[in-house]
């Protein structure tokens, strides 16, 4: 999956990610659920949207109406893009990798559910070969998003835009890491195929897309 970065008058909206992915949620109650499980959220309603309400607040903004160059996106959004790596029943090997953006200085980390999945402990290594341990903060299947935290300060947090801003056949570019460690920080990029896509998952969960 993705996490989408970038402002309206950017010319490439980033999304950080697995690469070989083609759709995102950008409704999606996960995120919600392992928010909230951090206690930074208030308990959900059918009137209320996504919303952070106690997540410190960092301008991480350059952007200051300029239009960015490709080279420029890749630049900002790579050191907010992470290796997450998975080990299981004391194995010195991981038993799988996967990608994650950094939401806040202080350590908070966005990834899939599947990515921590059966988990013992995980590793998160930065873009600049830093690794630091991480816990398990929440995670939510149905959406296949989590949330885990390191204890590191100072760390380069992703600039979130606002999904309902995008249009089809905008630019984009993903930052990820497929295949893990092995082509970490791999970018690639496309356009906007379709917005509001309802997708079912195997879990009978829908929720509505980007393309």
């Amino acid at each position: 999956s993705h996490f989408w970065s970038g402002k309206k008058k950017t010319v490439i909206k980033c999304a950080a990610g697995l690469v070989a992915v083609g759709v995102i949620s950008v409704g999606s109650v996960g995120a919600y659920v392992a928010m909230s499980n951090a206690g930074w959220l208030p308990a959900p309603n059918s009137s209320s949207g996504f919303s952070l309400n106690n997540v410190p607040t960092t301008n991480t903004s350059s952007n200051s109406g300029e239009q960015l160059t490709a080279q420029q996106v890749a630049a900002k959004v790579i050191p907010s893009v992470v290796c997450i790596q998975n080990f299981q029943s004391n194995s010195v090997q991981a038993a799988g990798e996967g990608s994650g953006i950094i939401m806040t200085a202080d350590g908070y980390i966005i990834t899939n559910a599947h990515v921590v999945s059966g988990a013992t402990s995980l590793k998160v290594v930065l873009s600049d070969g830093g690794t630091y341990e991480a816990k398990l903060v929440g995670s939510d299947t149905a959406t296949d998003l989590a949330l885990i935290k390191i204890e590191a300060t100072g760390l380069t947090a992703a600039e979130f835009g606002n999904s309902d801003q995008l249009e089809v056949a905008e630019s984009v570019m993903a930052i990820g890491n497929p295949g893990g460690m092995e082509f970490n920080s791999s970018v690639t990029n496309g356009i906007i195929s379709a917005v509001n896509r309802p997708i079912t998952n195997d879990t009978g969960y829908t929720m509505d897309c980007i393309q």
